[in-house]
């Protein structure tokens, strides 16, 4: 604030001058009106400091209350952020929790589809033991009815000994009839003291035993193999027990021994689906072990197989085996080759042996008898086709395969040794 002389002086200051200046002019004698108005002036002055003064105050109180605005402001905004940090905290435990939800629903499902799939293996595993169980009661059936057989075959022997025994000790040198030996082996059937019979008629006719021997030797056997196909096959789940090796499986019907091998087969092809079931669940070891047991049964399988082809092909072709095969009297001759009831590779691979042989010894053509597809399933010569075609693949080498006008189930080879 500025004084009368233009000079900047505090307001406590003027104040003091006023005072001065009041009693300056009371000293002097001025009048009272003229001191009034300096009062006044003085109050004014005074009123204009503290109007000032509130000014200034009211300015620190507005920059005070800008200052909060703006603090408040800032807050506001800070509380803004977290308030969206929160909306999308919000969201994210939406989505989370419809992501658990979703989870809780598959694993949901996915149990009741193992609980099912759990249900299944446990009625599976049933229905194998049940048929394992069925399965062992019929080989001990099996066992127990071979066991009779063999018991009434040792007795047939015993009774073939004791015929043969007299029959031997008493013969005359001829030759008894058909007839004679029939009517032996009816009694030998039908009594058990069937020996004093044998040995009555042969004195009674004067013939010679030889040949009653020969008779009976071949209607025992008959006989026996009668006894042995009453066993059913279908109940029959593993190969008979030999006494002596091999002896009993060359003596076995080809129609059992395949039935075997479709057995050993199916074994093998159910071990395989083991074996992939345990890998699924997680066990390998059980995996690798069934997979072990469906290998040893394909093995079995394709020896049984073996086996009854050879007994098949040596029962077709018994010229084959029997030292006679490629001349006689110095003349060569052609011999046919019989692959009925052979699988399609064995009958290929024997035809491939029989034509190598037949080269072998010097011949240039050879039969193959394979059928006209009568049993076939659609009627088609299915296996004659597939030796056509086989052979028709070596025509490179001489081979020719052509289909006998005359026996369409024929089949006519021949090649040159100069190809």
């Amino acid at each position: 604030m500025r004084d009368d002389d233009g000079i900047l002086v505090d307001v406590d200051d003027v104040d003091f001058k006023l005072a001065f200046k009041a009693a300056l002019i009371f000293k002097l004698g001025q009048r009272q009106p003229l001191l009034s108005a300096m009062v006044k002036e003085t109050d004014l002055k005074r009123s204009i400091s503290a109007a000032s003064r509130q000014l200034d105050f009211d300015e620190d109180e507005l920059r005070k209350a800008k200052k909060e605005a703006k603090e408040l402001r800032k807050s506001l905004e800070k509380e803004r952020r977290r308030a969206d940090d929160f909306e999308d905290e919000l969201k994210d435990s939406g989505r989370k929790y419809a992501e658990l939800r979703d989870s809780k629903e598959m694993y949901c499902e996915e149990r009741e589809d193992l609980r099912e799939r759990l249900d299944i293996e446990i009625k599976q595993c049933r229905e194998n033991m049940q048929a394992l169980r069925e399965t062992e009661a019929k080989k001990r059936a099996a066992e127990q009815e071979l066991a009779e057989l063999r018991a009434e075959h040792s007795a047939v022997l015993k009774k073939l000994d004791k015929i043969m025994t007299v029959l031997i000790g008493d013969g005359d040198g001829d030759r008894p009839s058909e007839v004679k030996a029939t009517k032996l082996q009816e009694r030998f059937q039908q009594n058990d003291d069937a020996t004093l019979n044998v040995r009555a008629e042969l004195d009674n006719d004067g013939s010679s035993p030889a040949s009653a021997i020969m008779v009976f030797g071949d209607e025992s056997e008959s006989c026996l193999a009668g006894s042995f196909a009453k066993i059913s096959l279908k109940s029959r789940t593993a190969p008979l027990p030999s006494e002596d090796g091999d002896s009993e499986e060359e003596d076995t019907p080809p129609v059992f021994l395949r039935e075997m091998a479709h057995r050993h087969k199916e074994r093998s092809e159910n071990f395989l689906e083991r074996a992939r079931s345990a890998e699924k669940w997680g066990d390998p070891v059980a995996a690798e072990r069934r997979r072990t047991e469906a290998e040893q049964y394909a093995k079995l399988a394709q020896h049984y197989h073996k086996l009854a082809a050879t007994k098949v092909f040596h029962r077709n072709n018994p010229h084959l085996h029997n030292g006679d095969f490629v001349t006689k009297g110095g003349a060569k001759r052609s011999y046919h080759i019989d692959v009925h009831h052979l699988l399609r590779h064995e009958a290929l691979e024997y035809v491939q042996s029989h034509i190598d042989l037949c080269k072998s010894v010097g011949l240039d053509n050879t039969i193959v008898i394979c059928g006209q597809g009568n049993h076939s399933a659609k009627g088609s010569p299915v296996l004659r086709n597939a030796i056509l075609d086989d052979l028709e693949k070596l025509s490179h080498t001489g081979l020719k395969a052509t289909v006998l006008e005359s026996n369409p189930g024929r089949v006519s080879v021949t090649w040159t040794f100069d190809a």
